[in-house]
């Protein structure tokens, strides 16, 4: 594990130029708000009672190395390519290029999506005065809301420092959630120890690869909070809490690494700083990147800055000017 210094960092907003926020949940991957490390990211559906954040991770592939991949035909119709093509003969060296130089994959495989990890809060009523949020200052999805009379407030973000992703929830009063993995295109075991719910699996496919090669992998989310936590054979249920924290980590079989003792090492780690460390530790890695370059293309009008992302979208489609949304 790395260590890190943390130092406290206090972002400097971004205010609208660099703040994407909606008024209500994604409903689609492509609505949702997206964090990540380069290696670990989740895509935030921000819902009101169903909090669904879609993992992924860069070394979970599928699909083996292979010897018979390259083409065997490749090197020796090398030199004479290069020759049609030195005579601009482009078309003859194209079809020869096709023949010969393209690999024949058997197995090669592709980055698989990993289950997506869902928050499902108890309780009804009419959800009002919703916002979800990602402030490019600090990468944080915000999202906050009253429902059935209880303020719920939220912070997801995903760590470099610390390679997790932090899902932290606050209520104005006691709540129950229940902490659970989706089902999802590949198969996978999930299992519950103490405070944490474990999924382990493989990256199978068979678009891509042939179905029985992938890299193996491990999800660990942990819960902290000062309600109680009890757990069912795939699943853990909150109960009673204002406050609680998720920590994620997510570890692989890639080049040799063992997925349970790198998940388990990284979440080991993130548990004993706590959240707060955690925090500031992500925002004095990121914060002094985000601040190198800013992109000034004007201010735009005061009535557009105050609308919903998905608004000034809209009207910017139709032509109206908002250049902050342009440099965002």
């Amino acid at each position: 594990m790395l260590r890190h210094e943390v130092v406290g960092v206090a972002p400097e907003s971004t205010g609208e130029r660099g703040r994407l926020w909606y008024s209500e949940p994604a409903t689609r991957w492509f609505e949702a708000l997206p964090i990540g490390t380069g290696r670990l990211g989740g895509m935030v559906h921000s819902g009101d009672s169903v909090e669904r954040i879609r993992l992924s991770e860069s070394t979970a592939w599928s699909g083996a190395a292979a010897t018979t991949d390259v083409s065997p035909t490749g090197l020796q119709n090398l030199p004479r390519i290069r020759e049609l093509l030195s005579r601009a003969r482009y078309a003859e060296a194209q079809a020869l290029a096709g023949e010969h130089l393209l690999g024949r994959p058997s197995s090669f495989g592709t980055n698989v999506s990993l289950p997506e990890l869902l928050l499902s809060f108890a309780g009804d009523g009419e959800t009002t005065g919703y916002e979800r949020s990602l402030d490019l200052a600090d990468v944080i999805v915000r999202t906050s809301f009253v429902r059935g009379g209880i303020a719920f407030d939220r912070e997801v973000f995903a760590s470099h420092a610390d390679q997790v992703i932090v899902v932290r929830s606050t209520t104005s009063s006691p709540s129950d959630f229940k902490v659970s993995f989706a089902d999802g295109a590949i198969t996978a075991e999930i299992s519950t120890v103490d405070d944490t719910v474990v999924l382990r699996g493989h990256a199978y496919e068979e678009l891509h690869s042939n179905g029985e090669a992938g890299s193996a992998y491990e999800i660990c989310a942990w819960v902290i909070t000062d309600g109680t936590v009890s757990k069912a054979a795939d699943h853990l249920l909150v109960k009673g809490a204002i406050t609680a924290t998720v920590i994620v980590a997510v570890g692989t079989d890639w080049l040799g690494d063992d997925a349970a003792a790198y998940s388990s090492r990284v979440l080991d780690h993130a548990t004993e700083a706590g959240f707060d460390q955690l925090r500031q530790a992500h925002l004095a890695d990121y914060t002094p990147l985000v601040r190198r370059v800013p992109l000034d293309l004007g201010r735009s009008d005061d009535a557009v800055r105050a609308l919903p992302t998905a608004d000034r979208r809209a009207l910017f489609a139709k032509g109206s000017e908002d250049p902050e949304l342009v440099a965002l």
